[in-house]
């Protein structure tokens, strides 16, 4: 059987140009390396000021934000990381909020990594290789991955973690990824200790970008461990707790990037307020609006670095409420000006819906199975909220979608009732048309363009406009209000903006790195040397 390999031949065993070439034209996976992240998608719209977001960075184009301050730093030393959220050990590995991504991302490792200019990285996997048709894939471990434990990392365990994770995934819906991959028997095999074979029921060329996720990040229960034991480059030990207020990180030494300083203090802080925190102590700091930005840049000793864009608001009309013409309230909104309308966030322009340019060549992807919608638990408390034709639903908690709602209700012919709700509550108001319409808070959860529609059409089915089209011929037209086409029904979704976070740090810092989805990653935290200062001295041992 020829299968195609990752990473490619080293320096000193490569092979001839020519070969090279007819090797990949014959193979039907992606022909994968670090640095790219499989074949790009061309980015459509007005000129440069579209990002290239999600998926590799395109020829002559970069992501904005995606370096924040990776200088190299002094190793050793000692910070603090605040965090806004609750951090709760039942859910790790797979985050429910930004601060578990925050937090897990430096504990946990999945097979591949990508990164925020969309290259595919070895994570726990250190190659792997698939069919010529690019439906069987062998993923090969590290031979060296240990648990904090000293228990190996092995096949049986990747398996059995990422059967946990299916039966009590947080994700469901938009950030659910066993739509496409069931950990079970008839497709995922453990061929021995090192080798996990992964039969698909299509061919995937760019399958190693959904293991990016972090629902399939591996851990195992330890008796006696309040924490599930990981293989990343930071490590807590059995006596670990919950983090009332501060949860301490030491580096992992069995890790190939173990981290450099000596001691990272994971701080969390509840706030409704982020600028209450002005005076705790902490070295970085996630940001969430723009109010919170200016206010910290303007402290003494502060810099506030821009994230990359990570977060998408679309407005959805489910056409069971739809009032095609002149009557209906919501068929003339204004997308520039509801942009403007926003004060919580930098909104821009984006013009598609999640994926920048829509899709080009085959998203196998967006004929995974949908996901199936679940009976609304009584507690949510939705018979008294009186959904229905004049209800706007929107996430509670999230300023810019509150915005969003308000402005388009004041453009509405008639009068919307504005009805903040939680992720989940929201998602199955949204699947089963129980709302007029609703402004969706979409975060990325996947490196690949193909994948994040997949996953937005699989969790509102009556987005779909025709589901027996051939692969190869989905394509999401760009237009000034959104995409429309063989992909989605017509009216039935449209992108009002895309907007970033920020991280505020104490100034001389670096060695931070970014994932795919903006999450920072901290291993290499500590000291620039050029900026070893009296104030930074007693950091460094």
């Amino acid at each position: 059987m020829k299968i195609r390999r990752f990473p490619p031949p080293r320096p000193g065993a490569t092979l001839p140009a020519a070969l090279v070439c007819v090797l990949c034209l014959a193979a039907g996976c992606s022909f994968l390396r670090p640095g790219k992240g499989g074949p790009a998608h061309p980015v459509q719209g007005p000129g440069a000021e579209v990002p290239g977001w999600p998926g590799p960075e395109e020829a002559g184009r970069t992501r904005p934000g995606c370096s924040p301050f990776t200088a190299e730093t002094v190793p050793g030393g000692s910070f603090v990381v605040a965090v806004t959220d609750s951090v709760l050990p039942r859910h790790a590995p797979v985050p429910h909020n930004r601060s578990e991504r925050l937090v897990f991302a430096q504990l946990y490792e999945t097979l591949v990594r990508v990164d925020c200019r969309g290259d595919l990285l070895p994570g726990l996997a250190d190659h792997w290789s698939c069919t010529p048709d690019s439906s069987t894939w062998v993923f090969f471990l590290r031979p060296d991955a240990v648990f904090w434990d000293g228990t190996r990392v092995d096949a049986p365990a990747v398996k059995a973690a990422w059967q946990r994770a299916q039966q009590g995934c947080p994700g469901s819906g938009p950030r659910d990824p066993w739509s496409w991959l069931d950990p079970g028997e008839a497709t995922v095999r453990v061929v021995d200790a090192l080798r996990l074979s992964i039969a698909l029921p299509e061919p995937q060329e760019d399958f190693p970008l959904l293991l990016a996720h972090p629902a399939f990040a591996v851990a195992a229960r330890r008796p006696g461990w309040t924490w599930p034991v990981g293989s990343g480059p930071a490590r807590l030990g059995p006596e670990a707790a919950l983090p009332l207020p501060d949860l301490r990180y030491r580096p992992n030494s069995h890790h190939p990037r173990p981290a450099r300083w000596r001691e990272l203090t994971l701080r969390v802080l509840p706030t409704a307020d982020a600028r209450d925190l002005a005076d705790a102590h902490w070295d970085l700091l996630p940001v969430q609006t723009l109010q919170d930005s200016l206010f910290y840049a303007a402290v003494p000793g502060l810099e506030v670095h821009a994230l990359p864009d990570t977060r998408t608001y679309v407005l959805v009309r489910p056409p069971a409420w739809r009032s095609p013409g002149p009557g209906d309230p919501l068929g003339a909104i204004d997308v520039p000006a509801a942009g403007r309308a926003v004060a919580a966030t930098n909104l821009k322009p984006w013009p598609s819906l999640v994926i920048p340019g829509g899709i080009s060549g085959r998203c196998p992807q967006l004929h995974g199975p949908a996901y199936a919608a679940t009976a609304a638990p009584l507690a949510w408390g939705l018979d008294e909220l009186q959904l229905g034709e004049d209800a706007l639903v929107y996430r509670a908690g999230d300023p810019a979608a509150r915005q969003l709602a308000e402005f388009t209700a004041a453009r509405g012919s008639k009068a919307l009732r504005l009805v903040p709700l939680d992720p989940a509550p929201l998602r199955f108001v949204l699947q089963w048309q129980m709302a007029a319409a609703g402004i969706l808070t979409v975060d990325q959860a996947y490196p690949s363009g193909c994948l994040q529609m997949a996953s937005l059409l699989s969790s509102f089915s009556w987005l779909r406009a025709d589901d027996t089209a051939p692969p190869e011929t989905l394509a999401a037209a760009s237009g000034p209000h959104g995409a429309s086409g063989p992909v989605l029904a017509a009216d039935t979704a449209r992108c009002l903006g895309a907007a970033h976070t920020w991280l505020a740090a104490r100034a001389h810092l670096g060695g931070v790195t970014l994932a795919f989805d903006g999450t920072p990653l901290l291993g290499g935290l500590g000291v620039v040397p050029a900026d070893l200062s009296g104030a930074h001295r007693d950091r460094i041992p």
